[in-house]
């Protein structure tokens, strides 16, 4: 399609991965909020997720469609994108497998040990056979896994952990009598009373900011660990951790986190049982190609009146 393509984000490659496709026109790249601001006039295409900023919208005097570089759109007005007619999509399911696949990772690295074995090989340290059986590693074969959240990154979760010969219970939004998808309570926390390994994959809501409270963590296991590959504000950070303080739960393993990057006073850092990354689920090498595959696909639904993917916002 005819118009200027703005390509940003800080670090992804997005322009490259666009003309190694032959692709030629009007095109950018900006790397900051700031060159984002300045050029935001001109643009009538933009991806775009954490460079944007509300005010923005004001100067995008020709922008006619967003696709956004990640599943969250929290920091996108929509109401204000539908008043000026600006479509929007984002990037759900893109990351379905790479995001699991981290949440595999995680877990095994919990059960196996594999932060302190790494902090062991920098000191040269040998362990030696453990005759404790409750401190040596785990095997996940036959545990459970308490998956919230049945989406595209829940469902491969799904996949992969039954793969492992675990046992998966999902816990999703159901439609209340209100006419509102919200999470059962009830039954969440009867799943988690069950769970060797809790997963966050849902998308942040109202109904669930903060779901995992001193509630959930207390209907946890004292064996179990939570590992969160969705959104941080899911979690109650003083609750988790005053869970970890009174051993509630075994450990917790993050890729995000309510404010980021995670602060250096956070007490998670220095935790044994605690594995931090930093929100890198979705940040593999095949990042860029899934999504120029999606952006191409809907610059020809556009060209074409059809429905986009993954399209919030439509007119």
């Amino acid at each position: 399609m005819n118009g200027v393509i703005c390509f940003a984000h800080k670090s992804y490659q997005l322009i490259e991965e666009y003309k190694s496709r032959g692709h030629q026109g009007s095109m950018l790249a900006v790397r900051t909020p700031e060159d984002l601001e300045s050029t935001i006039g001109e643009v009538e295409f933009l991806c775009v997720s954490g460079l944007w900023q509300r005010e923005f919208l004001q100067r995008a005097e020709r922008l006619r469609f967003v696709q956004a570089t990640s599943s969250g759109i929290e920091q996108f007005d929509l109401a204000a994108f539908r008043k000026r007619g600006i479509r929007l999509c984002n990037a759900r399911g893109l990351n379905a497998n790479s995001v699991a696949e981290h949440g595999m990772a995680l877990m095994l690295s919990a059960t196996r040990h594999l932060a302190s074995a790494r902090d062991r090989q920098r000191q040269k340290l040998w362990r030696p056979l453990v005759s404790d059986r409750s401190l040596r590693e785990r095997e996940v074969r036959g545990s459970t896994a308490v998956i919230v959240g049945k989406g595209a990154v829940g469902s491969r979760l799904c996949e992969l952990v039954e793969a492992f010969g675990m046992h998966a219970l999902t816990v999703s939004r159901t439609l209340s009598k209100e006419g509102v998808h919200r999470i059962d309570r009830t039954a969440l926390y009867a799943a988690l009373r069950r769970a060797d390994f809790v997963f966050l994959t849902c998308a942040l809501t109202h109904d669930t900011r903060q779901l995992f409270d001193d509630v959930a963590f207390a209907s946890m296991a004292p064996h179990a660990w939570l590992v969160n590959l969705a959104r941080g504000a899911l979690v109650d950070e003083t609750a988790l951790i005053r869970a970890l303080d009174r051993g509630s739960i075994a450990g917790a393993a993050l890729d995000c986190f309510a404010a980021e990057p995670l602060a250096a006073h956070s007490s998670l850092w220095a935790r044994d049982n605690v594995i931090i990354t930093p929100h890198t689920g979705g940040e593999t090498s095949g990042f860029e190609a899934r999504f120029i595959n999606q952006f191409e696909e809907n610059l020809v639904r556009l060209a074409n009146s059809q429905p986009l993917i993954n399209e919030i916002v439509t007119l």
